[in-house]
């Protein structure tokens, strides 16, 4: 993410309104400088001179840092009338180019061709659709007007473009460009005055730990979006549901329980702008809460009941969802192994083999590494699974 201009050469001119607000507001929401710097992919020794008020803060960082902090556009606010006492300030990465807010059709044109964009994300690698979704968001940010309260549907459809973004940045195994991505969906957002993108961004970011493991991280993460999202919004369901995915990774069955008895993740065609169309997360899968009650189970050691959750939601997919069959097929594959049945997981590998090769989805890959390992006992004295080991092995090189 591009730095905010520097001073050199100027006299530094020290104001700390924006710099004390934001380290009073840092510190009562119990963040070190450096996790804030990660929250806001920020320099660290950077933020820290804005803090101190030895450095302007842009307005790409003032808007990351007000959806993290849940200011409340209080520190927009304060980086507002800091650039406009600086006249040396520089605008933003994202410079705008219109006078006048595009007409509607103009953004629901823009918001067919995310939609589009999404579903082709799902049956093709991932390198095919970012550029062309990252293409997509500068062209929508070109179009903002300042301060204009007409750009509002443009900013949240950017915003919603580049969380795509970054999630077929994570399916590409490119970690550190997802993590940039979320940020400026968080960014983008909050211009728009919405704050749920900083919410489903810790989901997002506890979505990473998941696939790494880190049982700790993905709790506290998202905890933070429970803290941060309204109850009841579709946003907090789906941190809850990815909370209890942590606890299931720490073997902690009783919390998991608990958070999968919460309340069900709102459809997405009930959420959000455009009939439903930016609606926060997953909007492939029609039954997410068994998707995740499997995934669960399965980390749990509940074999059976992970392949009685999961089978009908991977029966359930659109034929066109290759990247959801592939991933909630390989953990379907591995828990009806886990079960005893090694027939039907040797199936349902050969059919997630036919999904997952031409997507080539990093978050695929883990789970057919982890099917892989476990097939090795098998290999050599059932043949589909020696039949599905080689398959296995050629596509994961």
């Amino acid at each position: 993410m591009p730095q905010p201009a520097g001073n050199a050469g100027r006299p530094m001119v020290v104001h700390t309104d924006f710099g004390t607000e934001l380290r009073r507001r840092r510190k009562a929401a119990g963040l070190s400088l450096s996790a804030l710097a990660d929250l806001v992919t920020y320099d660290k020794s950077s933020l820290s001179r804005v803090e101190s008020g030895a450095r302007l803060p842009s307005r790409q960082l003032a808007a990351a840092c007000d959806a993290e902090l849940g200011a409340g556009g209080e520190l927009l606010r304060l980086a507002g009338e800091r650039a406009r006492r600086d006249s040396g300030s520089s605008p933003g990465p994202a410079r705008v180019h219109g006078s006048v807010p595009p007409p509607d059709d103009v953004v629901a044109t823009f918001a067919s061709v995310f939609g589009q964009l999404r579903r082709i994300g799902q049956q093709v690698p991932p390198p095919v659709v970012l550029g062309q979704a990252a293409e997509q968001v500068r062209a929508l940010r070109s179009l903002v007007v300042p301060d204009a309260p007409e750009s509002a549907p443009v900013l949240l459809l950017a915003a919603r473009t580049a969380e795509f973004t970054g999630w077929m940045a994570q399916e590409a195994g490119d970690v550190p460009l997802a993590r940039r991505w979320t940020a400026e969906a968080v960014r983008l957002a909050a211009l728009a005055g919405d704050e749920s993108m900083a919410a489903h961004a810790h989901v997002r970011r506890a979505g990473l730990a998941l696939y790494q493991r880190e049982g700790l991280q993905v709790v506290a993460l998202a905890r933070r979006a429970q803290a941060t999202a309204p109850v009841g919004s579709r946003v907090h369901a789906q941190a809850a549901q990815r909370e209890a995915q942590g606890h299931a990774l720490l073997g902690d069955a009783y919390a998991v329980e608990r958070l999968l008895d919460g309340p069900a993740v709102t459809p997405a065609a009930s959420s959000g702008p455009f009939s439903g169309g930016l609606a926060l997360g997953s909007t492939t899968v029609p039954d997410m809460d068994d998707a995740v009650a499997g995934w669960c189970f399965h980390d749990l050691g509940q074999h059976a009941r992970a392949v009685d959750a999961l089978t009908p939601v991977v029966a359930g997919l659109p034929p066109w969802a290759a990247r959801a069959k592939g991933r909630f097929g390989a953990r379907l594959a591995r828990a009806q192994l886990g079960a005893g049945d090694l027939d039907a997981a040797c199936a349902t590998g050969l059919l997630v083999l036919s999904a997952a090769g031409p997507v080539a989805s990093a978050t695929i890959a883990a789970e057919l590494r982890q099917l892989l390992a476990e097939l090795g006992a098998w290999r050599r004295r059932h043949p589909p699974a020696g039949e599905l080991n080689a398959a296995l092995g050629d596509l994961l090189g």
